[in-house]
């Protein structure tokens, strides 16, 4: 740009942003009569004003103590479940550990939105030190402080020198396009959630820890009954080209061939724009009707060959450039010809179907009944890595189903709700598949040749048909979210009441109890080989301020039953307890 407009820029923009006032100025006569009334529909809100560029900011810092108290359940150490059941294991130089368990954490999640006009919006999420343990990372190893007893300070982590993950973590950031508020185009690396989260869950909840980040390109239609989304994931492309001693060389997929491939399409009828909120307000608290959602999930994924393993023989082929493939996993600057693909051959359909109902007949009272569907079909002909498949036969099938049910009843200052859940699960691998062992392959491809070091749990389950939860829906404090990890083969019922005991102007305090009983699907696939998996009493109390400030304490107690019991346990497992506070504040 030349100089001369650089300067003439403001005085441009001064004039144009002065010269409406004065003409209007100039239109007016010297002497004007008594202007007529304006019509009774026009009002000072039908003049719509929107910035160019508006920036939002939401986020929360979330602060979190947790109370853990055996939680291996009395096995000292030797459960099936790792981890975190063996986090009081006995250590040989240390003794008994001890059962009781302390730590606190802490997140700040920043989620900008950048919008340019009505057609554009641009979104980020970034976590500032996402589920950083207090004292995680003392200051130490200098001469002032050769051990972290004389650490003064903590220092920020860092990837694989002070901690595993980064101070700064970005999760996700897209792009919204938005044509005649009824078309979007959209892409980037984003937020994933579907329903109530069974499938994919956005991690979106201040208690949430993990949550599913697509990188994808979709579009979307805003039909008659409901809107239609359709695009494609990359869930992974394989060998990528990229290299630190080679910084002209910018990041692409040399190959398509170990791509895996994801498409998407849903059916969703709850409310996108503006006036079709403002229609399910006014449908809800002025008309007193009953509103009904649905939603429709298909997802297709599927890879041919596979680049996620090195081959160990490449080693002996090519010695000088591929000295180091014998860890097994590629490394992004090795060398090209160290690749090595492996028949994969997988396909997978995840449908999932969900509905909601909202009710509120009076301003006191609201019903929610909301549940969802899913399943998982699908094969891999090769789960095992460079093994001829006339002698190893690796194949897989895959068929689980998965299914939750929530009621949620407010009436005054009452609360009451019940929630239910099933999914499917294994028999033959006496596995629960999520924290305590692999079910699907071996990761030690070289040890499947070896009949005495394979895996006899992965090697009798040809037919998976575990279903599991994605672990951001939670029902329960110790049973699905630290023993077993995930909703599993298990169904489970649990009521729960909750009452406002306190309510001035934006305050609100109130507390509840609830009640889980959970047993196994296939009792075969549980530890002790039995139905009946555990019970678990809680209780919280709470107090809100408004949308800005939430203080939480919730503690529980499960009594796990003869599923959860070792088979050479001398005794039965024995009650776990966890206390969690949280403090969270949004914006």
């Amino acid at each position: 740009m030349h100089r001369g407009a650089c300067r003439a820029g403001p005085f441009v923009a001064w004039i144009a942003a002065l010269l409406p006032a004065v003409l209007a100025r100039a239109e007016e006569p010297s002497d004007p009569e008594p202007a007529a009334p304006r019509p009774a529909a026009w009002s000072d809100t039908d003049i719509r004003i929107t910035p160019l560029v508006t920036l939002g900011h939401h986020g929360a810092l979330r602060l979190r103590y947790n109370v853990f108290h055996r939680m291996d359940l009395g096995a000292g150490g030797a459960s099936g479940f790792q981890p975190p059941l063996d986090s009081t294991a006995r250590n040989a130089s240390l003794g008994e550990s001890s059962s009781v368990i302390q730590s606190g954490n802490l997140r700040f999640r920043y989620e900008p939105a950048l919008r340019v006009g009505e057609l554009l919006s641009v979104h980020a999420r970034v976590d500032f030190f996402d589920n950083l343990e207090f004292g995680g990372t003392p200051g130490f190893g200098d001469v002032s402080a050769p051990f972290p007893f004389l650490a003064r300070t903590e220092v920020p982590p860092s990837d694989g020198t002070t901690g595993f993950r980064d101070s700064v973590r970005v999760q996700a950031a897209w792009g919204d396009l938005r044509l005649f508020h009824r078309i979007h185009f959209y892409g980037g690396r984003m937020p994933e959630h579907f329903g109530l989260g069974v499938v994919r869950s956005d991690g979106a909840a201040l208690d949430s820890d993990h949550g599913d980040h697509a990188d994808a390109l979709f579009f979307k239609v805003r039909l008659p009954a409901a809107a239609f989304r359709i695009g494609m994931e990359f869930p992974g492309e394989g060998a990528v080209a990229e290299s630190p001693f080679r910084v002209a060389l910018d990041p692409h997929d040399p190959e398509q061939f170990d791509d895996v491939n994801r498409w998407v399409f849903v059916f969703e009828s709850s409310p996108l724009e503006p006036d079709e909120v403002e229609a399910r307000r006014k449908a809800l608290h002025e008309e007193r009707r009953p509103v009904v959602d649905w939603g429709m999930y298909h997802s297709i994924t599927r890879q041919g060959l596979s680049s996620d393993r090195n081959d160990p023989a490449l080693a002996n082929k090519f010695p000088e450039q591929c000295a180091d493939v014998g860890s097994g996993v590629p490394d992004v600057d090795q060398d090209p010809a160290c690749y090595a693909l492996t028949p994969r051959s997988a396909f997978f359909w995840t449908p999932s179907l969900w509905g909601r109902l909202l009710y509120r007949p009076r301003s006191d009272l609201a019903l929610r009944v909301e549940a969802e569907l899913a399943m998982v079909y699908g094969r891999i002909h090769y789960t095992q890595s460079f093994l001829n498949a006339s002698e190893f036969d690796t194949k897989k099938k895959f068929f689980s189903v998965g299914a939750a049910f929530e009621f949620e009843l407010d009436a005054g200052p009452h609360n009451v709700r019940l929630f239910s859940g099933v999914a499917s699960g294994d028999g033959s691998s006496r596995r629960f598949g999520i924290l305590d062992g692999h079910t699907v392959a071996q990761p030690d491809d070289a040890a499947w040749r070896d009949q005495a070091r394979r895996d006899a749990a992965v090697a009798a389950n040809t037919f998976v048909r575990a279903f599991a939860f994605n672990p951001d829906y939670r029902v329960d404090s110790i049973l699905f979210r630290e023993v077993i990890g995930s909703v599993t083969n298990a169904f489970y019922f649990k009521p729960a009441y909750h009452r406002v005991l306190l309510r001035s102007g934006s305050h609100v305090l109130g507390g509840g109890l609830s009640l889980l009983a959970a047993f196994a699907v296939e009792p075969a696939g549980t530890p002790g080989g039995k139905r009946p998996l555990g019970i678990e009493v809680g209780a919280d109390v709470f107090y809100r301020l408004g949308s800005a400030l939430l203080l939480r304490a919730d503690g529980a107690m499960l009594f796990p039953l003869s599923g959860l019991r070792l088979p050479e346990a001398s005794r039965s497992p024995q009650p776990a307890t966890a206390v969690r506070v949280m403090m969270a504040v949004t914006f």
